[in-house]
This record gives C-alpha cells, structure tokens and sequence, in this order.
C-alpha cells in the first residue's frame, strides 16, 4: 500500500487553524516545507512572539551574561523578525496577541509601537511580558480601549501605567502582574471594564484607597511589594465569589458588603491595631483560610475572644 500524505488533503483553514498553535517563529519557519505552506503563516490568527526563542543556548547566554553587546544582536534579531511579521501578515483581526520580552539591558521601546498596532487588530486576548532593567515601556492608550477584548494581560517591571480613558466593553479577566497602579487608574480601569469577572494583581504596588465594583467574581490581591508604601484599602465588591489576598506586607485591609463570598484565603503578616476585618466583613463566607505569622496569629486569638460570636458561617 502506497503511504497517503493526509496532511496535504486538509484544508488551508484547518492547516492554519493547527499552525496557530505554533509560536510565530516556528509559524513562519512552516514555509520552508513546501510552496502551499508559503503564506499560510501570514493568515494564522494568533501572534505568539517571545524574545527567548531567539536566544542561543543556555550555556552561550551563561557566557554573555556580563556581555551586553552580545544581547544586542539578538534585540536586533528579534525587533527585525517581529516587525516583518507585522509588515507581511495579511490584515485580518486577530484572535491573540502574546509577546515576551524579558531582558534587561533591552529598550523596549519598540513593544509599544507592537502592542498599539497588536490592540488595533480587535484580538480576543492580549498578553504581554516585558521586564527590563534600565529603560521604561510606555503602554499605549489603544490597549486600554477595545470593542473585542476579553482578557489583558499585563507583566511588567514595576512599571506605572496611565491611561488617559478605559473603555473595555467586553473585558472579562484583567491580570496586572508588578504593576505600580495609582487611585485614579484603578477607578478607571474598574468603571470602564462593565463586564469584568476577574481581577489579579500579583505582586503590584497598589496606591489606592478602594477595590470596589459590581461584576466581579474574583480577585487576587498581593500587596508584597508594598513594604515603602502600605495603603489602607476597602474591598467593596456586591458580586465576589473568591477572594484571595496573598500579601504580608499590605496595610490594613477592611471588607464590605460581600454578601455573595464563598470562599476566601487570607495570608498576613501582622494585624493593624482593633483590626476586625475579619470578622465583620468576612463573617458570612462559606469557608475561610488564614495564613498568619505568629504575632499575626496571637493578634488573632485576642480579637476572636472579644468577638467570638461575629463570625456566623465558621
């Protein structure tokens, strides 16, 4: 029996819909593999580009760790691949934008440039990872407004974002992760995303007074970074269903009307002195995980003797 090439019977459709799963690099490399397979990459509607796949190995980046001009090359490599890509794909809307770039004697200035042109393609999804040591990203405005977005990711250096409006009709799960966000921003952010179900912030340092909205199902709040600055902040969510604060170097946080909770997990170093948040604003969650320090746990105790009887569901 003659061997059948059931790869070259399927549709260009299906065969850019199972390129999409590639990163962009190994997408485009597909056009090596015969003359059908030319184009194909410039219609797959996912861009997944990350500097590290343009690194050499391991044991060459061990050498060139104090080689600065040995990392530019591969800038140059990267910034020159990912803008030919944006120069030769078809334009049609896409479905995801992810880009990694993690170096840090790397400008990341063009990235801003990539994730305007990315954020006016209507994706589905934006993800971007970028942390450098000695230069600042600018996050253009056109991410933060969007008819077709559903979930924005974004992982920087401690970096302060400022968008000038937020109009995120559709966003249904933002995570900030090291993000620096002021009051005003995260007001924004939280009146201009109507639909928004979940909110994660790893590892951000958060200036702002108050958590508050009307849609959200989930947060994540870390306020580790905090230690130079330890606001004091309000959670005022009607819809939350799962809260977890993983932080020992927050302020002191207070609870309110969080009447549809279910679970919650709370990690702590220390209480603020009379802090009851626990017991007031918590008291009808289903279940309860506290993770505290010992001076944080002996704080604990003497506040459950005087309000033992606060806590109706635990």
């Amino acid at each position: 029996m003659e061997p059948v090439d059931r790869l070259s019977e399927l549709s260009d459709e299906l065969l850019t819909h199972v390129i999409s799963f590639l990163s962009t690099k190994e997408a485009v490399q597909t056009s090596l593999l015969a003359k059908r397979y030319q184009n194909l990459w410039a219609s797959v509607p996912v861009l997944d580009l990350d500097f590290d796949d343009f690194l050499p190995s391991y044991e060459i980046i061990e050498k060139m760790e104090e080689d600065e001009e040995g990392f530019r090359e591969y800038d140059d490599k990267f910034m020159k691949f990912v803008n030919g890509v944006f120069e030769y794909r078809e334009p049609l809307t896409l479905d995801a934008f992810k880009l990694g770039w993690v170096q840090d004697s790397s400008d990341p200035a063009p990235a801003t440039t990539w994730l305007d042109t990315a954020a006016k393609l209507k994706p589905k999804i934006i993800s971007a990872h970028i942390i450098t040591e000695n230069y600042t990203l600018e996050v253009p405005d056109s991410v933060f407004i969007s008819e077709s977005l559903e979930e924005l990711e974004l992982h920087l250096a401690y970096e302060t974002i400022r968008p000038k409006s937020v109009n995120l009709l559709w966003l249904k799960r933002l995570t900030l992760n090291s993000v620096e966000i002021e009051d005003e921003v995260m007001k924004k952010l939280l009146s201009g995303s109507p639909a928004l179900q979940e909110l994660l912030l790893p590892g951000c340092m958060l200036n702002s007074g108050c958590i508050s909205s009307g849609t959200l199902k989930r947060l994540v709040l870390d306020g580790s970074e905090n230690e130079k600055n330890t606001p004091n902040i309000l959670i005022s969510i009607p819809s939350l269903e799962f809260l977890e604060v993983r932080s020992w170097a927050m302020g002191k946080l207070s609870f309110k009307d969080l009447k549809s909770l279910v679970w919650a997990h709370i990690r702590l170093e220390e209480l603020s002195d009379g802090e009851t948040f626990f017991l007031t604003g918590l008291s009808k969650v289903n279940s309860l995980e506290l993770a505290l320090s010992v001076s944080a746990l002996k704080d604990m105790n003497n506040l459950l003797e005087k309000k033992n009887n606060q806590v109706s569901n635990l």
